[in-house]
């Protein structure tokens, strides 16, 4: 990267209980909110820690993140997008339907 583009840095300090201090500056530019979780990676030989925002899914949810489900839902909105899609006025009429 060329100094231009460099992201921007700032010092930080490792402190009792693990605790590190993520600037003000940073949290305001990142849209950081209290409670956020993240993962967090590391490469020893570099000496470098990532931190990368992280939505936590619960278990119960956790099908629908399925690769098969995500194509499923894919299609469907492509169904739509293309007004492949029949549009039924009460649920007997969708049901009557089924049985055709």
């Amino acid at each position: 990267m060329d100094a231009q583009h460099e992201p921007p840095e700032t010092l930080t300090t490792y402190r009792a209980r693990s605790i590190v201090t993520i600037p003000a500056e940073a949290a305001k530019d990142l849209e950081l909110r209290a409670g956020e979780n993240f993962i967090v990676s590391w490469d020893r030989s570099a000496g470098t820690i990532t931190l990368t925002k992280a939505k936590v899914i619960p278990a119960e949810d956790a099908w629908y993140y399925t690769p098969q489900v995500q194509a499923s839902v894919a299609e469907s909105f492509a169904d739509a997008a293309a007004g492949r899609v029949t549009r039924f006025e009460s649920d007997a009429e969708f049901l009557a339907a089924l049985e055709d």
